[in-house]
């Protein structure tokens, strides 16, 4: 009897240490929760501290710039560390397109980065009247090297082989002509990309925007003027007769595309022609009259 009595005693013993335990092990550890989202004691930081990050999509140099830019943020731990503060941070380098992050635990980030391409120089020619009045931009080039939506990745004097060129001859009366005008001007490109355009035909070319409605541009030597209405079908009422009028291209002063069914040609001998049957192209408005003072 005694022994029963004594086993049960000591068990109860037991039954009341393990308890203890496990309640001061949960006090332990709540108290350290607590503290670490107080952000009061960063008990864990050792532990996810950043050692590595991993660029993805850019060359060495640029990686580089990539990681002097996240080793300027406050913290250096993986826990901490807040994605969109350094996404923003990133996308401020104008080579930047997008930004994408993400943490690989425990102590890695990885960076992938989608670079802007250039498309396109641009020269902007003011007005006669205000050109002079313009003060010149400290270190910056006659040509800006600009990308599909507008964003200026180099200045030079004097553009380089390889990409189209855009003169803007910007409208002192009409706010932000120039940047609409620039828009109008990469939609074409984009438009004659997406045409099956030869890429050293396209580098070629040399295009005149006024505004969105006056576009000038120059086809393997054939002068083309485009404007208001669908670009996409203008090309292609273009394109059908390609061949025949790149043939005839010495004794063309000028292909009118701005009409719907047809083409405008002028030749240099003064002779107005137009070419009816682009009017089949599907979803053309029916042709309209054609006046030479139009």
């Amino acid at each position: 009897m005694k022994m029963k009595m004594g086993r049960k005693r000591q068990l109860g013993r037991r039954v009341v240490l393990c308890s203890a335990i496990v309640l001061g092990l949960s006090a332990i550890v709540w108290a350290a929760l607590r503290l670490v989202n107080m952000k009061e004691v960063h008990l864990f930081d050792g532990l996810f501290h950043v050692e590595t990050v991993r660029v993805e999509g850019v060359s060495t140099d640029r990686a580089a710039d990539v990681r002097a830019v996240i080793e300027k943020q406050p913290s250096v731990s993986l826990r901490e560390l807040e994605l969109e503060k350094i996404r923003e941070a990133l996308v401020q380098l104008r080579w930047v397109k997008e930004v994408l992050l993400r943490k690989e635990w425990p102590d890695a980030l990885v960076v992938k980065i989608t670079e802007r391409a250039p498309l396109v120089w641009v020269e902007e020619q003011m007005p006669s009247e205000h050109r002079d009045r313009m003060p010149a931009k400290q270190g910056a080039g006659r040509y800006r090297l600009v990308d599909e939506d507008g964003v200026e990745l180099e200045s030079l004097d004097h553009p380089t082989a390889g990409f189209p060129v855009i003169r803007l001859n910007s409208i002192s009366n009409i706010p932000d002509s120039g940047q609409a005008g620039l828009q109008a001007g990469i939609h074409v490109l984009k438009v004659l990309a997406a045409s099956g355009m030869e890429a050293a035909v396209l580098a070629d070319i040399e295009m005149e925007v006024r505004d969105a409605q006056e576009i000038r541009l120059r086809y393997q030597g054939l002068p083309l003027r485009l404007g208001s209405g669908d670009t996409e079908k203008q090309i292609r009422r273009f394109l059908l007769l390609k061949p025949e009028l790149l043939a005839k291209a010495s004794q063309i002063s000028e292909v009118d595309l701005r009409f719907p069914g047809r083409l405008i040609v002028k030749s240099k001998a003064g002779f107005v022609g137009a070419y009816r049957r682009v009017a089949q192209i599907k979803g053309e408005a029916a042709p309209r009259p054609y006046t030479e003072g139009r």
